[in-house]
């Protein structure tokens, strides 16, 4: 298996969307290096003071020597490393290991500091105030124009975004194993002709690049609150959003199988509304009331995330008023029964025949739709839960518009796969 081993590689996307939401999130400049300290592209939410000296002759060069030396360092400790660069500004590196080979760095800063000790964060080398960002009325005037936030969100800043850090070297590994897969589904295919079966395995397989993956602005959401509730000084609510966080992309990440059981589903999903309370308060309500005999059945994994997703984008929050999610599980002589209600938008008749249409083009089978977009999310979930419970799975799906949508999934406990149980 070869990884992806050059940050210049990894998915350019990815990496601009990283920067400017935690930019956005923090109000840090932000930019990807390579090991030489030398800046991917142009960053982004550069301060003035940092751009003039950029565009100075030899200022850049202190920069990346500043940043070189800043990353050998997280290197060394393998973990954010914290420094007054050249200029005297603080600075956050955190190094970009993959397959145990340094492939570069992110960092955020370019601020100032309001409680800072002589000790509190190392410098750089030695400070030449000969320079002309240190002795031009320009450059003092512009380095006076930059942020000042203190020691504590910085710190924590740091730690946000070495949980990114790790996030893209997890997701690159998985995608890596992902389409190696696929690889080698394709040539067992060719070998054994056994359509059916292979049809079964592959749709797993290009599923398994939508599974797993949490979306980038519910992550950056999550750091707006980090960052938001660190300002009000609310340091134990931070952390128990970061550690909270931390847990969900563990999950996500880290699953090794296609099954998991419902107890396990039903905790992941506690863990991201636990998250949305913080964005919802007391506007929206969330109800699981699921009985004990359902927690042991075991289902494809995130087959609910992308329902209750669903009630909370699409249901509650184009609304004004109060809202209410319930998941509930029962079991009954013949069935077991789970619901995921809202009281939300709704869809009307036409909506809602569009919505079964869209689940009976059977997307496993159309790459083209294979997407993250809601509607085939919905359908390609369906479809998990067709495969893995044969003819013991069906469904319905209630939807009133302005009051709501309910979508009942029943399995005929006679006829589930031993899989299952």
């Amino acid at each position: 298996m070869k990884l992806v081993t050059e940050i210049h590689n990894i998915d350019k996307e990815t990496l601009k969307e990283i920067e400017e939401s935690f930019a956005l999130a923090t109000g840090m400049g932000v930019v990807f290096t390579d090991p030489q300290g030398i800046h991917l592209g142009e960053g982004s939410n550069f301060c003035t003071f940092c751009k003039s000296i950029h565009s100075h002759d030899g200022g850049l060069k202190c920069c990346y020597a500043s940043n070189r030396v800043a990353g050998l360092r997280a290197l060394k400790q393998k973990k954010p490393y914290i420094f007054q660069c050249h200029a005297g500004l603080i600075d956050i590196i955190i190094p970009i290991i993959i397959d145990d080979k340094f492939v570069g760095t992110v960092m955020a800063g370019q601020v100032r500091c309001d409680n800072l000790e002589d000790d509190t964060f190392p410098s750089i080398g030695e400070q030449d105030y000969n320079m002309p960002w240190f002795n031009t009325e320009y450059f003092k005037k512009a380095r006076e124009e930059t942020m000042i936030i203190s020691k504590e969100r910085i710190i924590a800043a740091a730690n946000s975004l070495f949980m990114l850090a790790n996030y893209i070297v997890d997701k690159n590994i998985k995608e890596t194993l992902e389409e190696e897969l696929l690889k080698k589904q394709d040539i067992l295919f060719q070998q054994e002709k056994k359509r059916t079966i292979l049809e079964h395995s592959l749709r797993f397989a290009k599923l398994s690049a939508m599974q797993n993956q949490v979306d980038p602005h519910f992550m950056f959401n999550i750091l707006s609150s980090i960052i938001r509730l660190l300002e009000l000084e609310e340091y134990d609510s931070a952390q128990n959003i970061l550690e909270t966080f931390t847990k969900m992309l563990r999950y996500s990440l880290h699953n090794k199988t296609n099954l998991v059981t419902l107890e396990q589903e039903l905790n992941y999903i506690e863990k991201y509304l636990y998250l949305q309370n913080f964005r919802f308060g007391d506007r929206v309500k969330f109800v699981i009331d699921v009985e004990d005999t359902l927690k042991s059945l075991m289902l494809p994994f995130f087959s609910l995330q992308i329902f209750v997703e669903n009630s909370i984008i699409h249901g509650l929050e184009p609304l004004d008023r109060e809202g209410v999610v319930q998941i509930l599980g029962r079991e009954s002589e013949n069935y077991y029964t789970i619901i995921v209600e809202d009281n939300g938008a709704g869809m009307d008749e036409e909506q809602l025949n569009r919505f079964f249409k869209n689940i009976k083009k059977s997307p496993l089978s159309d790459e083209e739709h294979l997407s993250t977009d809601t509607h085939y999310g919905l359908a390609n979930t369906i479809e998990r839960l067709r495969l893995h419970f044969e003819d013991a799975f069906t469904y319905y799906v209630e939807s009133s518009k302005n009051i709501g949508t309910k979508i009942i999934l029943k399995i005929y406990k006679k006829h589930i796969p031993n899989s299952s149980l």
